[in-house]
């Protein structure tokens, strides 16, 4: 594969190298030796679900969907912080993106004020997941803001 000129930026197909003018002198970055994070959207499942929400979709959420979607955040939490410890190439954007991304579904959920009399067995479901989905987003981009300014958190590496 031909190289591609960007700039300054030469692309090759395992490397990229970044040309310095003002040292004249070429850094080499090999890609398949730096760890670097695919941006993969850790946040789709919680997406997909607030779309099906807002679409009013009928399905059903029992317990056992409400305790994963308690664990999805943890899953979520945890792979961003295993990124953020391992200090990627990239790392500012993963993070960011991940913050966007977490605080453009934390907008979408409007939680309506049902007066009680009017709520049935569903809209008081719908409701405490709404609750619990607003929650954790608002606890995830606590931690990516933390994690973004430089302040870091204690990890428990066992």
């Amino acid at each position: 594969m031909p190289e591609q000129k960007i700039g300054k930026l030469v692309f090759y197909p395992s490397k990229f190298h970044i040309l310095i003018p003002k040292y004249k002198f070429i850094v080499k970055i090999m890609m398949e030796r730096a760890s670097s994070p695919v941006v993969n959207n850790q946040l789709i499942r919680i997406g997909v679900l607030l779309i099906d929400m807002d679409r009013n979709l009928d399905f059903e959420i029992d317990h056992e969907q409400l305790e994963f979607l308690e664990s999805e955040f943890k899953r979520i939490s945890e792979t961003i912080t295993g990124v953020w410890a391992d200090k990627p190439i990239g790392l500012a954007y993963f993070l960011e993106f991940h913050l966007a991304e977490a605080r453009r579904l934390k907008n979408k959920i409007k939680l309506k004020n049902y007066l009680k009399d009017e709520m049935d067995d569903l809209d008081t479901f719908r409701l405490n997941i709404y609750a619990l989905l607003k929650q954790n987003l608002s606890n995830l981009v606590a931690l990516l803001n933390k994690l973004l300014k430089g302040e870091g958190i204690a990890l428990n590496l066992k």
